[in-house]
């Protein structure tokens, strides 16, 4: 009852949205005959995944995603985290012993007791991520790989002053990594392997600092020294052992937002400090950011839209410039998964948010609820990187802000809900026009779970072929419609628009050229087509909304209706 509720009272905001009263400037491209069949250009293509446990289960998952047209995977990092040692040299994480290095001895001894009659230990920081820290990682004479009652560990003493491999005041750093199993296998490395076979790419996630204690938000920086040069050790052991076709590059996985003011400098520095490293040790690869956005009225009390454009571009620009030589992505996470933003189109403004989005942030229009819609942070983060060299992606995320009836094990460590297809391309019908991918967060649970006899991949496969607009512009001196999106071939299109006198006119034409290259030309997603429909307007008023749907070669309908400003 809710969802029908909702969709009437949105019917009825489109069709008062057709007579409301610019338009951005749109781009089209050159065109060819049109083909009446072409394979299938899914709009994600890209998915956060976690590297499993064993070669056969990184093989599946690769093979799942390429299913649903996935060509790139990117994994979650790890924290370098501060520890101490007890008075029986037992190492201490979070104020407990450690139970990931109770295991870990040599000749009898605690690891730290051995390490320790090599020289004397300032600290001691802990790594786990069940990769196997062997040739790259040791760099010099004091560092141990071993294998200790089952269990695989690296042992780095990292010199706390000097230059090489000796501290010049005999003391060291000592960095404690569990590689996991002793039998198992190297995570990273397996997943590497198996997207090497499947001709995909990954971007590897990178190695953090902690938080601090008095902000939260913000990265502790107080052992960054030691931090660059495991870095390093890091960046070597993936040269020596995954520089495969398949390493794309490297994700940064702390965090900030887009519109972000000076108190984030330390994030940028540590990109910074990471790019650096990447370009030195393995030139050629990317590095990959995802920051987030927050458009919500309440999160920005006193902030019109041209104020928070005018921070979303350069926070957007401020992240690019931390590239260092390094390939720089951002993929801008779309909040739709959170409820930090809102996907919505002209028409829509006025409409109720959709029920998964009043849940988290309650009732009301979208209008109402966030400063500005999603598109509008992407066209702002898309002109401040113009010039810097880096790409902007999209990181749609693939759930709901909060779970419902039924959701039960599609959340992750928190409330979120299984979302649905149709808000999928929701949410790329809101970025499209701006980004060179889109990839999704995250494949497991979110695409993977069972809910109502399905999953979202299954849903995924199933509507490959679904046609979805992103973009459209009338031309009625030349007579002709066009429209970007996905799966276009031998589309046809219906536009809704209102003419100099008010009327609402509808016009539908059969599909007459169509740019398949229309992505690439226009360095946007390579599954982006062009399209151009004939159809004879009869004077459109400028600055009124149209509107335009289409139904796929076979009379299926598309995802969803587009529309803009004339």
């Amino acid at each position: 009852m809710v969802q029908r509720i909702w969709a009437l009272r949105t019917a009825l905001t489109v069709i008062l949205a057709l007579v409301a009263g610019p338009a951005p400037a749109l781009v089209t491209d050159t065109a060819q005959a049109a083909p009446t069949a072409r394979a299938a250009t899914p709009p994600l293509s890209g998915f956060f995944v976690s590297a499993g446990s064993t070669d056969a289960e990184n093989t599946t998952t690769l093979r799942q995603i390429k299913q649903v047209g996935g060509d790139t995977v990117v994994t979650f990092g790890n924290t370098l985290r501060t520890s101490s040692l007890d008075g029986q040299d037992r190492i201490r994480t979070g104020g407990e012993i450690d139970p990931a290095f109770t295991a870990c001895r040599i000749d009898g001894r605690p690891c730290a007791t051995a390490m320790a009659a090599e020289g004397r230990i300032r600290r001691v920081l802990t790594f786990a991520n069940h990769s196997h820290f062997t040739q790259g990682a040791l760099q010099c004479p004091l560092d141990r790989a071993i294998t200790s009652r089952g269990q695989r560990f690296t042992l780095l003493m990292i010199p706390t002053g000097g230059e090489g491999c000796t501290s010049a005041d005999g003391r060291y750093d000592l960095v404690a990594i569990h590689g996991g199993a002793a039998k198992g296998i190297d995570r990273t490395v397996s997943l590497l392997a198996a997207a090497d076979r499947a001709g995909m790419a990954v971007y590897v996630g990178m190695p953090s600092v902690e938080k601090r204690t008095d902000v939260p938000w913000l990265p502790d920086l107080s052992y960054q020294d030691t931090f660059a040069e495991f870095t390093d050790r890091f960046l070597r052991y993936h040269k020596a052992v995954g520089a495969t076709a398949a390493l794309a590059g490297f994700y940064h996985h702390t965090e900030m937002p887009v519109a972000a003011g000076d108190v984030w400098q330390p994030v940028l520095d540590l990109y910074r400090l990471q790019n650096r490293a990447i370009a030195r040790i393995l030139p050629g690869r990317a590095a990959l950011v995802s920051p987030y956005l927050d458009n919500r009225r309440s999160a920005n009390p006193g902030t019109d839209r041209e104020e928070l454009s005018a921070k979303t571009r350069d926070g957007a620009r401020a992240i690019a410039e931390t590239a260092s030589g390094v390939p720089l992505t951002i993929a801008l996470q779309d909040g739709m998964g959170t409820g930090k933003g809102g996907s919505y189109l002209v028409n829509e403004r006025n409409g109720p948010v959709d029920p998964h989005t009043a849940a988290f942030v309650g009732e009301g229009t979208w209008d109402n609820t966030y400063v500005m819609p999603v598109s509008d942070s992407f066209r702002a983060a898309s002109a401040g990187l113009e010039g810097t060299g880096a790409r902007l992606w999209a990181n749609v995320e693939g759930m709901t802000p909060q779970g419902g009836a039924g959701d039960t094990g599609c959340g992750a460590g928190g409330p979120r809900g299984k979302t649905t297809k149709d808000r999928l391309d929701r949410q790329v019908q809101a970025v499209a026009r701006y980004t060179a991918k889109n990839i999704s967060f995250r494949w497991d649970p979110y695409y993977t779970c069972q809910v109502s006899g399905t999953t979202l991949a299954e849903a995924l496969r199933h509507h490959v072929s679904t046609p979805l607009i992103t973009n459209a512009a009338l031309n009625p001196q030349k007579n002709a419609l066009w429209v970007a999106g996905y799966n276009l071939a031998g589309s046809t299109a219906t536009v809704k628009y209102t003419d100099t006198h008010g009327r609402v006119r509808t016009a539908t034409a059969q599909i007459s050229a169509f740019s398949p290259g229309y992505g690439r030309h226009a360095r946007l997603d390579r599954g982006l087509e062009g399209a151009t429909y004939p159809v004879t307007f009869t004077e459109p008023q400028r600055g009124k909304i149209f509107i335009v749907s289409v139904t796929s070669r076979t009379g299926g309908p598309g995802s969803r209706s587009f529309s803009l400003r004339y």
